[in-house]
């Protein structure tokens, strides 16, 4: 057993190590704006010896200095992450990595109104001692929120930083930073969410299960 233990870390040890490969630029964390053309450059790690590296959904490169293209997409806000894979000299697959870019809106691009999913929330408080997955089904959703820009393109601004959320009575309903709701007690309120200059109300009424 303990043989086979060793066989097997030999060999993932293998796949996770041998032919590796870093990213040369862009540095880690760099900001890309939508419409953005991003050049990175995969090179292999010190000492390693690889035959080619691929861009995970993209075509692979085989000459060094690995260099590929990425046009940064509309909706890629907030983080946006890249994988590439090494090819072993066999063409075989070895090491993966994975660059991390931070994908904001350009500041030339501006917001033109808001929309959210859904638009209106309806809760059924059920009783206290309720199967807990029941409670979160019933009492809990989650507001996504749309914006229509400038450039024509629609993203999803729930999550970016400057989107706010605020309840109109918290002894109804609440909500968090990223958009949850919670039914607190019967009645109506209103949840309130601001991104730039724009805001708009999302209804929310919890009734007590019959």
């Amino acid at each position: 057993m303990r043989k086979e233990w060793l066989a097997l870390w030999i060999v993932l040890w293998g796949y996770s190590v041998a032919g590796a490969i870093e990213v040369e630029s862009p540095a880690e964390g760099s900001i890309v704006h939508s419409g953005e053309v991003v050049n990175i450059r995969i090179v292999p790690s010190p000492g390693e010896q690889i035959g080619g590296v691929v861009m995970v959904l993209g075509e692979p490169d085989t000459a060094s200095p690995y260099d590929f293209q990425y046009e940064v997409k509309p909706d890629d806000i907030g983080d946006l992450t890249l994988s590439f894979m090494a090819l072993k000299p066999s063409g075989q697959f070895s090491s993966k990595i994975q660059l991390h870019l931070i994908g904001i809106i350009p500041p030339s691009v501006t917001l033109q109104s808001l929309r959210a999913e859904p638009e209106e929330v309806i809760f059924r408080k059920l009783p206290a001692g309720s199967n807990p997955n029941q409670v979160h089904d019933s009492e809990t959703e989650r507001i996504a929120v749309m914006g229509t820009f400038s450039d024509g393109a629609e993203r999803e601004i729930s999550l970016l930083p400057g989107t706010t959320y605020q309840s109109s009575d918290i002894k109804i309903a609440t909500v968090d930073s990223k958009g949850l709701v919670t039914a607190i007690g019967p009645g109506k309120a209103f949840i309130t969410i601001k991104y730039g200059d724009k805001k708009l109300q999302i209804p929310v009424f919890v009734r007590v299960k019959q």
